[in-house]
């Protein structure tokens, strides 16, 4: 069953790199989650933590299809779980999932570093 919402944040934050990740084009309205700060793991790994009076700002996927979800837990891969999280759209509270880098797996061995798919992704934008 798909999350009726999916916040979105990060390199990924904007339709295009949507697009590009999904290849599916779907509605988006800015979001943002509260009391939650973006950082880096130790391994480059860009993650979402709970920092209290922190935002990070995103945006919010309505009604994802199957093939959109199946596309974006695709790119997070194995290292990234969807968990349940409140987020601001405009100035109402929505219920929605977002991606958390997992804790409980390691990097495989010979798996790619996804700062590095994020500059690739960039770079890919702005031509």
């Amino acid at each position: 069953m798909c999350p009726s919402n999916i916040f979105i944040w990060g390199v990924l934050a904007n339709k295009d790199a949507i697009f590009l990740a999904t290849r599916c084009q779907t509605p988006t309205r800015p979001a943002m989650l509260e009391n939650y700060q973006e950082s880096r793991s130790s391994s480059g790994q860009p993650e979402i933590k709970a920092k209290r009076g922190s935002k990070v700002g995103g945006i919010l996927i309505i009604d994802p299809d199957e093939t959109f979800l199946k596309r974006l837990d695709a790119y997070y891969g194995p290292n990234y779980e969807r968990r349940p999280v409140s987020v601001i759209d405009g100035k109402s509270e929505r219920q929605a999932v977002a991606y958390f880098r997992r804790r409980d797996t390691p990097l495989p061995e010979g798996s790619i570093n996804t700062s590095d798919l994020d500059s690739l992704q960039l770079e890919a934008l702005e031509h």
